[in-house]
């Protein structure tokens, strides 16, 4: 089936989404002048916010004060800056296109947050890209849609019954810092998973990238544990039957996204991180929800004994992908949150 062939979202179903985001903040009154005070006190104090002002259908991000890095942070902190400025600047030039799109002349400041983890509850609202349950936070499509253009360029090539009936996972240690004993008491969701699927027939769930480790001994330790791998790339990992889906430093952007896209089934580990399209993709038809590690094998032991069972959650993925993620879908929820804010 053809991606163009999935159809479009309604306008009832994109007008879901942006209400999600902004029932929240119905009724609350912002003054215009303390608005702008109160961006340029977060302008100023985080890294990771910075302000756009939106005029006849163009943006403009607001310069940031120069910041003091913490001693002995000076390379980490410059690094991270850099890479907040260039998230922000792929988020200027994408709602530049959603403004157009929704044809939106007015004048309005908004902030984001572009961190993994945005800044806590303010009288405000900002935008960010994830965030946790009771949250105010409102939410723009990820920053993985950037650096996978979309994902355009990942095809899944493997028809669902020509497919192992096995489990993937291979990633990076985020989720926290890496620590001695924290690699030897398993104490971080990934490298707990990572130590229960050692040697299981069912399930590939290696760790292929060393990243957020203390010391470098910390880093041999990780490296010589033996989920330790070398990395997997997206062709070898949709020979598996089903992707496994689990939280590093916030929701697992782009893995869910390729896992939807794919022709395989995803397991998405529960998850106190959400996205925008979230709430609209359910459990059970869409993809696999598990609590932990233990309730994966399961699933799969039922896919071998009744092979194909199931196929249906794959198929509903992929047209979820088609219809919710596409480029023309994603600008046209962007455009309606822009035009929803804007009259907050």
């Amino acid at each position: 089936m053809k991606p163009n062939s999935f159809g479009s979202l309604t306008e009832p179903e994109i007008d879901a989404l942006v209400e999600r985001q902004i029932a929240g903040w119905r009724g609350t009154r912002l003054e215009r002048r303390a608005t702008q005070e109160r961006f340029g006190f977060f302008n100023a104090a985080h890294l990771s916010v910075f302000i756009f002002e939106a005029s006849k259908r163009q943006i403009r991000i607001r310069p940031k004060p120069a910041f003091t890095f913490w001693p002995g942070l000076e390379k980490v902190q410059a690094a991270q800056s850099r890479r907040y400025l260039h998230r922000a600047q792929s988020y200027r030039a994408f709602l530049e296109r959603a403004l157009a799109r929704a044809a939106l002349d007015d004048e309005f400041s908004f902030a984001i947050d572009v961190s993994d983890g945005p800044v806590g509850e303010s009288d405000l609202p900002i935008f960010a890209f994830q965030k946790t349950a009771g949250s105010r936070h409102i939410l723009l499509p990820d920053v993985d849609f950037f650096r996978f253009s979309w994902y355009r360029s990942i095809e899944d090539k493997v028809r669902y019954h020509d497919k192992s009936i096995t489990g993937c996972f291979v990633g990076s240690s985020t989720g926290g810092q890496i620590s001695g004993q924290a690699i030897m008491e398993k104490s971080l969701p990934r490298l707990r998973a990572a130590s229960h699927f050692v040697g299981s027939p069912l399930v590939t769930f290696s760790i292929a990238s060393a990243v957020q480790c203390q010391t470098p001994r910390a880093e041999a330790l990780l490296r010589a544990q033996p989920y330790f791998s070398g990395r997997l790339d997206w062709p070898a990992q949709f020979k598996h039957r089903f992707l496994l889906s689990l939280d590093g430093n916030g929701a697992a952007c782009s893995r869910i996204a390729i896992a939807l896209k794919s022709n395989c089934v995803p397991i998405k580990f529960s998850s106190p991180f959400g996205l925008y399209y979230f709430d609209a993709a359910v459990a059970g038809r869409h993809y696999l929800e598990v609590g932990d590690e233990r309730e994966v094998e399961p699933l799969i032991e039922l896919e071998r004994t009744r092979p194909g069972y199931f196929a249906e959650v794959a198929a509903a993925g992929t047209a979820f992908f088609h219809r919710y993620l596409s480029l023309d879908s994603v600008l046209a929820y962007a455009s309606a949150l822009l035009t929803g804010c804007a009259r907050l």
